[in-house]
């Protein structure tokens, strides 16, 4: 099923962020996932829903493992669940056991599918996009995401300057304008499918096609490189409508918590 394939492909990009130090660690437990990049920071250590939620007394073991899990290492959290997983009993009840284990609702991404990109049209901007690839890159990635995504610009440094984690299946882009870096987007292959991530413009430079050019260089590369077509990604409600533009169409939502506490 095409939720499935977001779903998959979001896990292995989350892997991103246990890679990026020494500290960081993946574990595979019954039903969840758990990521932790080792760092105090609730968005870059996940619990990620893995399999079927029939009943709530599964839903709370899983948010008591990784409540446990994060716990014992003194790290806020967030958790990550794909709606077509949980029963829909879980589905009606999922917020309220959640704020039994401290968890605050933080967004409703919808997971979106692609074929294929729609073709692009003729007024393409002029911007140059170059690979993550050396210290300049990666810093140019982290002030982007940072500055977009209203992270403390200390915390983005130890997870996006650190060559660890862009040694994985992670390809991160920088768009520039001139010698100005405006745009950023990564792509994870895994399975067949490209998971496009991390978009991201300078507020100055929004609304001129520089996100989308971005997009479709990153997935040329996937092509070239990989041969793959079919593509994946979590939206912000507000970009629904240019990812349906791109040819993208939901196939699923998400549902993301964060631990208010250690």
């Amino acid at each position: 099923m095409l939720f499935e394939a977001v779903d998959r492909n979001l896990r292995e990009a989350m892997k991103f962020f246990c890679r990026a130090n020494e500290a960081g660690e993946a574990r595979q437990m019954p039903g969840v996932l758990l990521i932790s990049s080792g760092i105090n920071y609730g968005v870059f250590n996940s619990a990620l829903i893995t399999d079927p939620v029939p009943d709530t007394a599964s839903f709370e073991q899983r948010l008591l493992t990784a409540r446990v899990f994060f716990g014992a290492r003194g790290l806020r959290w967030s958790l990550w669940a794909c709606e077509d997983l949980l029963a829909r009993g879980v589905r009606r009840k999922q917020a309220n056991l959640c704020e039994r284990y401290r968890l605050q609702p933080l967004t409703e991404p919808p997971g979106m599918f692609a074929e294929a990109l729609a073709p692009p049209g003729d007024d393409r901007p002029r911007i140059e996009i170059r690979a993550v690839k050396d210290a300049v890159t990666r810093m140019a990635f982290c002030q982007i995401a940072a500055a977009t995504f209203e992270l403390p610009l200390s915390i983005a440094n130890e997870i996006y300057t650190q060559p660890g984690g862009w040694k994985s299946t992670f390809h991160g882009f920088v768009g520039y304008v001139g010698e100005t870096p405006v745009t950023t987007v990564a792509t994870v292959v895994d399975d067949g499918i490209a998971g496009i991530y991390s978009v991201a413009t300078l507020p100055e430079y929004r609304g001129r096609g520089y996100a989308e050019a971005a997009i479709r260089h990153a997935l040329d590369e996937a092509r070239r490189q990989f041969g793959v077509e079919a593509t994946t990604l979590q939206s912000t409600r507000l970009a629904v409508r240019l990812y349906q533009r791109l040819g993208y169409r939901t196939v699923t939502r998400f549902h993301v918590y964060l631990a208010t506490e250690a």
